[in-house]
């Protein structure tokens, strides 16, 4: 092995001073070195670690000679200035290898997404399970179908050719064991095999969101979900970044944050009653194309699930048919009236769930608050005031139904002014605004 006492630090050192190591970076924001080992897979070292290993690839543990250090130590230090990565692990939508973050820094990608070779073949149990889902018993059940099917194409393809494309996420709400878990694992498997949940992120309640960056398929159920309205807002505000965002900044704790590109799907699965749908944000401007609302029915499985083991035969007879599905996708067409230029898709809202999410929308609540409030008597006039002032008037009512209901509903800062104002878009004849020099005023009518 070539010495490395014979290279001056001061100047930059060849590209591979010592031939016939294995692959050898260093993780600066964990301060670990990785070493490819011969499976392909990366084993982390600390410092100590890593001179073990390199002591038995054949590098000096003592300095020889006139040296004053080892080729042991120097390795270590030509490791840290000329191997160093800025992030490494797995990384949505990405091949394991050498790519950069958007500020032009190193990342080492350690692990590639199962990909599934899509294969010529049948698929009936898969097509069984869409079938009791979706089934095709009138035009809403064929779009419900034909958007799932489009949505999950355009994902698989982006999965195996590396190019991200934005993506809705996808809400399937249904009854209690109509298969929606089920569906959610064909989905993971369809995108790479790797899934992590995403709620606690995105919700406010934690600010890390390191480990998501390791999975395509991003699960949330609506078992951990919350229905407060400020949790639904952040939760709004964190789906577009999840959708939409062409880079996300990675954080995590005890290291330096960087901006990478993951490629996401957001999958929901949550109950069809109207408490359940309450997780979901409103289907405002901001998100209305965002989201993919799909209903689904209760249907008998193809195979028996009704002990471990048939379950888990199952679950082999389904993954057996993927490649065979997969290929039906990526050989099928999405018709023109669903295509849609900036995700591939258009979304599609069940209609009898768009309602039913409108209904617990948090400004028709405060509509039907204001016309308890305001307009219960047949000769009601007009009412004209600040945001501030309907709210100190709502909150404040003596009447049971009313107080305490507002009171939860404008819980936080500018709420009333918010709602206000997505009521004017809705309801343009009843809702009127005017600004003087120092506030707004709002005019609402019977």
């Amino acid at each position: 092995m070539t010495s490395l006492a014979t290279y001056d630090l001061a100047e930059p050192p060849p590209a591979n001073p010592w031939d016939g190591l294995p692959p050898i970076y260093y993780d600066a924001s964990r301060k670990e070195f990785l070493r490819q080992a011969e499976d392909g897979t990366w084993l982390r070292f600390t410092e100590a670690g890593i001179k073990r290993e390199l002591k038995i690839a054949g590098v000096a543990a003592k300095a020889h000679g006139e040296q004053s250090v080892s080729d042991l130590d120097l390795c270590v230090s030509w490791l840290v200035r000329s191997r160093h990565v800025a992030y490494a692990g797995p990384l949505a939508g990405h091949r394991a290898g050498l790519t950069h973050a958007d500020d032009g820094q190193r990342v080492l990608v350690t692990d590639s997404p199962h990909i599934i070779d899509p294969q010529p073949g049948k698929f009936p149990l898969i097509y069984q399970v869409l079938a009791g889902l979706f089934p095709r018993e009138d035009d809403i059940g064929t779009m419900q179908r034909d958007t799932f099917c489009a949505w999950l194409k355009i994902g698989a393809e982006c999965v195996r050719s590396g190019i991200r494309q934005p993506g809705q996420a996808l809400a399937v709400a249904g009854p209690v064991n109509s298969g929606k878990t089920l569906l959610a694992t064909l989905i993971t498997w369809a995108l790479g095999g790797r899934s992590a949940r995403p709620y606690r992120y995105m919700s406010g309640e934690c600010s890390f969101n390191a480990e998501l960056f390791q999975a395509e398929a991003q699960l949330i159920d609506d078992e951990a979900a919350s229905r407060d309205g400020r949790v639904r807002a952040q939760f709004a505000a964190t789906l577009k970044q999840f959708t939409v965002s062409e880079s996300v900044r990675c954080e995590a704790k005890y290291q330096t944050a960087l901006s990478l590109r993951p490629l996401w799907r957001v999958v929901v699965t949550l109950n069809d009653e109207p408490e359940a749908l309450g997780v979901l944000p409103p289907l405002n401007e901001d998100i209305h194309d965002k989201l993919i609302l799909l209903r689904a029915q209760r249907a008998e499985m193809p195979m028996p699930t009704d002990t471990p083991e048939r379950r888990a035969a199952f679950g082999r007879a389904l993954r057996e048919e993927m490649p065979a599905f997969l290929h039906y996708l990526a050989a099928s067409e999405i018709p023109a009236a669903l295509a849609s230029p900036r995700f591939g898709v258009r979304h599609f809202h069940h209609p009898e769930l768009a309602e039913a999410l409108a209904d617990i929308a948090p400004e028709r609540r405060l509509l039907a608050l204001i016309d308890a409030a305001l307009f219960a008597g047949p000769a009601a006039d007009e009412w004209e005031g600040t945001a501030l002032e309907l709210e100190r008037l709502l909150t404040g009512s003596p009447v049971a139904s009313i107080g305490p209901e507002a009171r939860k509903l404008l819980s936080w800062d500018n709420a009333c002014g918010t709602y206000l104002g997505r009521l004017r878009r809705s309801h343009p004849k009843r809702f009127e605004q005017k600004r003087t020099n120092s506030e707004r005023i709002w005019s609402i009518k019977p």
